[in-house]
């Protein structure tokens, strides 16, 4: 993965290593976190279907819509190429859903996301897991011990912006922790052994 001449200067201000691109064979495993991988957007169109019967469709087309949408996100893409041509462990966890009470999830448009049938929302997730299975990928669920009430992620696990208030979109060292402890038991699972968690 190479910046352009444009973002070079960002990605070394974040890089403390000063590494100009990033090589996969320089690595063992690469998790890609987040990655603009914004969940609630196949989510909320996939659990109104779910309450509409004259909306149905079979779980084959269930199946290619939810892996169309993962394989249309474009750093999925990069983890996608990176798991074709290397030969390291790639995972991948969506961007959470928004905290609770934020602004955007106001809107009618997210009534539904608001109050999920949970088996449906457990659908979407393994229909998501599968497809990147598909991909030599292991996708990490948002944990649901982090969920609200609805396709929401608990405050506790948000970040603070500088005037105290709850960052919508990012998510602290907690929740970082979970996902890191959730990555080290899938490498474990796969490499045929059990993983014990820190602490």
């Amino acid at each position: 993965m190479v910046p352009s001449d444009e973002a070079l200067p960002s990605v070394l201000a974040v890089n403390d290593a000063g590494r100009p691109a990033l090589d996969p064979d320089d690595f063992d495993v690469i998790l890609f976190m987040g990655a603009r991988i914004r969940s609630l957007n196949i989510f909320e169109p996939e659990l109104r279907r779910f309450q509409q019967p004259e909306a149905f469709t079979s779980q084959a087309v269930f199946a290619q819509t939810c892996a169309d949408w993962l394989r249309r996100q474009r750093f999925y893409g990069v983890a996608r190429a990176f798991a074709k041509t290397t030969g390291c462990d790639i995972l991948v966890a969506p961007s959470t859903f928004l905290a609770e009470g934020s602004a955007p999830q106001k809107g009618p448009e997210y009534t539904l996301a608001q109050k999920p049938n949970r088996e449906g929302v457990d659908r979407i997730w393994t229909a998501l897991e599968q497809a990147a299975a598909e991909d030599g990928i292991t996708l990490i669920r948002q944990p649901p011990e982090t969920c609200g009430d609805g396709c929401t992620s608990k405050p506790e696990y948000s970040r603070r912006a500088a005037d105290d208030t709850i960052d919508p979109v990012h998510r602290n060292p907690a929740y970082g922790a979970l996902i890191l402890e959730r990555a080290l038991c899938a490498l474990a699972s796969r490499q045929g052994r059990e993983h014990v968690p820190a602490g």
